[in-house]
């Protein structure tokens, strides 16, 4: 069973939602992180990563294993998971 995890938390509070997310990530698993959440994009270990384009202008570089998605690829990505939870 697959997850859709979100990263939506503010600047201070990613590292601490980051170390929750460790915790029941697994292979299969996809996160989007969006707002503030993507200055922390450096310290993603996942497989599936996605920022939002316009969050991604933030980042003077992408990382390797980050894609960047419109929000209707956000959509479209949301509907192919059964489960979805949100960290901020």
């Amino acid at each position: 069973m697959s997850y859709l995890y979100l990263i939506q938390a503010d600047y201070v509070a990613t590292e601490h939602a980051l170390a929750q997310l460790k915790r029941v990530y697994q292979t299969g698993d996809a996160v989007v992180v969006m707002g503030d959440a993507v200055l922390h994009a450096q310290s993603f270990a996942f497989d599936h990563v996605y920022i939002l384009e316009h969050d991604a202008q933030m980042l003077k570089t992408l990382p390797e294993q980050a894609q960047v998605i419109s929000y209707a690829g956000f959509a479209d990505l949301s509907l192919t998971y059964q489960h979805c939870m949100r960290f901020k």
